[in-house]
């Protein structure tokens, strides 16, 4: 019986693996702006989740004014949470994605979501030297950190404009 109950209390402070939907993630939708490295403006908006899906697009203005990248990002409904699929589009490149990209988009599988934070991760997969995304929400911040296998990585932090 103490077994048990050292079991559950254990297991509620862990983050929920493979339990959750794109409907758990309603903390993502809205317009976000913060500033890009470099000066420009970077911009992310989430559309809310319908039925087994939520999209996301992401544009990234220099200080110039002009295109450094875009990004498309879909999130589906999988048997281990919600799947992070993205692809990138270069300037002046007609939405034609990286070449990296160009057989299938990136691809991060495992998900782990705990309230206002998600992290997926590349798992198994070496998806574009990507190991983790992670979303997390804050008030009217939601800061993205993206993670590299080589170590190397960034943050951005987006305030809500909507």
């Amino acid at each position: 019986m103490i077994h048990a109950l050292i079991a559950a209390l254990l297991f509620s402070f862990h983050p929920n693996h493979g339990t959750h939907t794109v409907h758990d993630l309603s903390f993502m939708v809205g317009a976000w702006r913060g500033e890009a490295p470099g000066g420009g403006v970077i911009d992310e908006v989430w559309m809310p989740a319908e039925g087994s899906n939520m999209t996301g697009a992401f544009r990234w203005m220099s200080a110039q004014g002009e295109i450094s990248v875009q990004e498309i990002i879909s999130l589906d409904n999988a048997d281990g949470g919600p799947v992070y699929r993205l692809r990138h589009f270069g300037p002046n490149a007609g939405l034609r994605p990286w070449e990296s990209e160009d057989e299938s988009p990136l691809t991060l599988p495992s998900c782990e979501v705990d309230g206002n934070t998600v992290i997926w991760r590349s798992g198994d997969a070496y998806d574009a030297g990507v190991e983790s995304a992670t979303y997390s929400r804050e008030g009217d911040t939601l800061t993205v950190t993206i993670k590299m296998h080589d170590g190397d990585g960034f943050s951005l932090n987006l305030e809500r404009v909507e």
